[in-house]
């Protein structure tokens, strides 16, 4: 979000910026071949490498006021929409599956409901929201720069003003950084997506205390616990018209990606509900409204018994075609 931070990724992070090759991924969580443990086994995946550092919605050629860097995320998610149309035949009456994992998952909140355009008419756009609900609060530690703050400078930054949806836009036009936040953007979607959100997401506690669990029993338990009922209040108001709600009480990141698309749960009185079980039902009956939200009370109350596993940052897109799904998937960190 500015010259100190961008320097300090390209030299630590340079695998989020210009690598040199992509690496390999395991196929596993939502890009599993087996059909027993993803509704996408026999789909058609795709899988996009993450280097643009801006949430796909940057559009902005190096020069000075970039430091040098380029922004092109929203030209990248543009190009692979149209090389999936132009090249592999996406087509009417196909669906397109745009998912996501931390920066995969908030580009695919911003990307979604601009993607009908950039793709064949007649397609169906559906989106699969991991773990992009940021919402408000300040950070305990004084040297920490608040979430708003970078938000709204790295917007500035990559000139992505392009991909903040007319509605948000008109809902805060003096903070515009606020449809780059779940909690604000998600409720204005025009497409049918699923969320999924951690309660206490491993991302956003790291930098609003600035440490992971254990935490003390003062100010930082405090802000644990407003941090996860603004996660609860935002994922429990979704419109179910639109929004499919799965929000687990364990501390983590992405789930659609690894093993714990399998074991993190959401208790209900008719017994547990994984993502996988939650994101099938929802695709069988047609993509309709439902939530599942945690609500035990203990802090990692919800985990399984996996809960040794360290949490996982992923990003996804993924896109259907003839029935199928195309995924794309990489790992990032904002």
């Amino acid at each position: 979000w500015d010259q100190a931070s961008c320097n300090s990724r390209w030299e630590g992070a340079r695998d989020l910026m210009t690598p040199p090759t992509a690496p390999a991924r395991n196929a596993s969580g939502i890009l599993s071949s087996d059909p027993a443990l993803s509704p996408f086994a026999k789909a058609n995946k795709v899988y996009l490498k993450y280097c643009s550092s801006d949430g796909y919605i940057g559009d902005a050629g190096a020069s000075t006021a970039t430091h040098g860097f380029h922004f092109r995320g929203a030209q990248i998610v543009k190009g692979m929409l149209a090389e999936l149309s132009e090249t592999y035949g996406m087509a009417a009456s196909d669906t397109l599956y745009l998912a996501g994992c931390s920066a995969g998952g908030r580009g695919a909140m911003f990307n979604l409901d601009y993607a009908p355009s950039m793709v064949p008419a007649g397609v169906t756009v559906i989106g699969i929201l991991d773990a992009p609900m940021w919402v408000e609060q300040q950070p305990l530690e004084p040297s920490a720069v608040p979430f708003p703050e970078q938000t709204a400078k790295i917007l500035q930054l990559s000139n992505g003003y392009s991909r903040l949806g007319e509605v948000c836009r008109a809902k805060h036009p003096t903070e515009l950084w606020k449809c780059l936040y779940g909690q604000f953007r998600a409720p204005t979607l025009e497409q049918r997506f699923l969320m999924s959100a951690s309660q206490w997401d491993s991302f956003q506690l790291g930098n609003n205390v600035g440490h992971g669990p254990p935490y003390d029993d003062g100010p930082e338990a405090s802000a644990v616990a407003e941090f996860r009922s603004k996660v609860q209040t935002a994922m429990a108001s979704l419109d179910p018209a639109k929004a499919a709600s799965f929000s687990f009480g364990c501390y983590g990141h992405c789930t659609t990606e690894g093993d714990t698309f399998l074991t993190r749960k959401v208790s209900s009185p008719s017994g547990d509900v994984t993502l996988l079980s939650f994101l099938r039902d929802w695709i069988e009956s047609g993509h309709a409204g439902k939530q599942a939200v945690e609500t035990c009370q203990s802090f990692g109350c919800g985990c399984a018994s996996d809960a040794s596993a360290g949490p996982e940052v992923g990003l996804a897109l993924v896109a259907g075609i003839a029935g199928t799904a195309t995924l794309l998937t990489e790992t990032n960190r904002r």
